[in-house]
This record gives structure tokens, sequence and C-alpha cells, in this order.
């Protein structure tokens, strides 16, 4: 195995934990309770529009029933709305409610805060550069992964 590649695989790792961590700091801040899957699903809305429950897992490549999970308490807590879909009205659409909005938004403008003061030397070609590497670095892992693992 490259060095190099087990180096990228323990410092990605590391990532995702400080990524928690960092997400538990800005919804603390703000005075919200919201888990990063729920995050997630919030995020996958705002992108993509009002969708179907299966849309949304499909795209954030997750169980359906993990999804449902996370919008049932999305929508208990006034984020998540369902409407009727206006091709099929057997079905519902997914749509983020005002507050959601909002709360993606605060959550969001925490979440840069903390990275900024962690970050302080950075410049935002750095910022850029890195970010256009990590879209890389994901789309192509997502590729190569079939459908049922990468969920």
């Amino acid at each position: 195995m490259s060095e190099a590649l087990d180096e990228v695989a323990r410092q990605m790792v590391d990532v995702v934990r400080v990524l928690k961590s960092l997400h538990e700091e800005a919804t603390r801040e703000i005075g919200l309770r919201l888990e990063m899957p729920g995050m997630g699903v919030l995020a996958q809305v705002e992108r993509g529009g009002p969708a179907r429950l299966s849309a949304v897992a499909d795209e954030l490549r997750l169980d359906l029933s993990t999804v449902s999970r996370q919008v049932a308490s999305l929508e208990r807590a006034g984020l998540l709305a369902r409407s009727r879909d206006p091709l099929d009205s057997r079905a519902s659409l997914l749509d983020l409610t005002a507050t959601g909005r909002q709360t993606i938004d605060a959550v969001r403008g925490a979440r840069i805060a903390a990275m900024a003061r962690r970050l302080p030397d950075w410049d935002e070609a750095e910022l850029s550069e890195l970010a256009g590497l990590l879209s890389r670095f994901t789309r192509d892992l997502r590729a190569e992964l079939p459908l049922e693992l990468s969920r």
C-alpha cells in the first residue's frame, strides 16, 4: 500500500472527527440541537429544491429508512415540510420551511466562524485550492464505490 494513501486515510478519519466537533460547537453556540446527519438532509433539500424522500436518500447515498427517520425528526422540529407532488398526487415533496432556511444559515455562519478562528493564517487562495482538491477527492472516491457500499 502506498504510504501517502495510508496517511491520507488517517488524516481523513481525523478530519471527520474534527468536523463533528466543529458542528457540535457551532450548533451549541447558536443554541440549537441539530445532529450532522440532519444538517446533511437539510442541505440536500436546499441544494436540490423540493424533492421526494427517495430522491434525497439517493443523492445522499443513504438508506431510505435512515433518511426517513431524519426527515421525521426534522418535520417535528419544523425545519422540513411535506407538500403534494404536482406530478403525482399520491407522492409528497420535502421542502425547507422558513425556520429550516434560517437554521441552515445560522449553522453555516457559526461553522464558518469556528473555522475562521482556527485558520487565521490561511488565505483565500489556499482555502480555494483545498476546496478544489477535496471536491475532486470526494468525487473520485464516490465514483468508484458501488451504490450499495457508498450508502
